[in-house]
């Protein structure tokens, strides 16, 4: 999804095309449609938002980031101050990685701007189960605590947080 410039609505020759290209049959394209255009359409906040919605101009696909690593991090010391602050990483299994310094460079899936306020999203595609009773808030979150997803939203956050305090002072 992270790499879709999508047509609105959602072309199903456009669908067709993609199907192709992987290697999938074109019985699939009615069914795809209508799940693209169900994301497309689906709400990311309280206030309704959706990507159908957000224009060009204030999105970014795939912002990129550095974080400099001064300081040697040690991931138990990470885990102790991440744990500290946010509910869901202290449910978490311990973070497990060896001493680093340097750079880090990650992408942000998406960041947005709605209504003066930013976000960003990340989309996953984790297989929770068969059908949606496999995806409720307590799945999610306990798939996110699972692969440590806490850390990389805190990461997101600081990047955005710096990118921001950066362009608008």
């Amino acid at each position: 999804m992270k790499t879709w410039i999508l047509p609105q609505p959602v072309d199903p020759n456009w669908v067709r095309e993609k199907l192709e290209l992987g290697g999938f049959e074109s019985q699939w394209e009615p069914v795809l449609t209508e799940w693209i255009t169900a994301v497309l359409q689906a709400p990311l906040n309280e206030t309704g938002v959706s990507l159908s919605q957000l224009s060009a101009r204030n999105k970014q696909v795939e912002m990129e980031f550095y974080l400099p690593i001064s300081e040697p991090l040690i991931a138990s010391q990470l885990d102790t101050l991440i744990r500290q602050f946010d509910p869901l990483s202290a449910g978490c299994p311990p973070l497990e990685f060896m001493q680093v310094r340097g750079m880090l460079k990650g992408f942000i899936d998406l960041v947005f701007r709605h209504e003066g306020r930013y976000y960003l999203l990340d989309y996953k595609s984790n297989w929770l189960g068969e059908d949606s009773s496999a995806y409720t808030q307590q799945a999610m979150a306990a798939a996110m605590q699972a692969h440590r997803y806490d850390l990389q939203y805190q990461l997101y956050t600081l990047a955005l947080h710096r990118y921001l305090r950066h362009r608008i002072g």
